[in-house]
């Protein structure tokens, strides 16, 4: 496979990167409503509906900040971030894996490499 035959450094690069880049998004996500949600929400335009907010503070991985059922401050490209940088640091990792095995494989077969 050629992707195992790339330079050493480009897969813990990117699984860095991705890392780098999903701390970022994930908490600059968790300010987006500011020290005051209702206030921030009626800064916006939208009522806030406190009980509606607790239900649905904690939705599995998605991350929200809910002014009310119709109305999220967190911005839509938030959560396809989060899961695409997930996923590429995911196959970094592995990738990083695979291509030190298939080295050290080509290594014991051509130590002169």
């Amino acid at each position: 496979m050629k992707l195992a035959r790339t330079h050493p450094g480009v897969w813990p690069a990117a699984a860095a990167g991705a890392g780098i880049l999903l701390a970022f998004v994930y908490f600059s996500s968790i300010w987006v409503g500011g020290l005051d949600i209702a206030e921030t929400c009626e800064l916006r335009g939208e009522s806030w509906d406190g009980i509606y907010h607790n239900q649905h503070e904690r939705d599995g991985l998605l991350v929200h900040q809910w002014c009310n059922q119709h109305y999220d401050l967190m911005p839509v490209w938030v959560n396809p971030a989060l899961v695409i940088l997930w996923v590429l640091a995911g196959f970094s990792v592995l990738m990083v894996l695979y291509t030190a095995l298939v080295r050290a494989r080509d290594f014991e077969e051509d130590p002169e490499l």
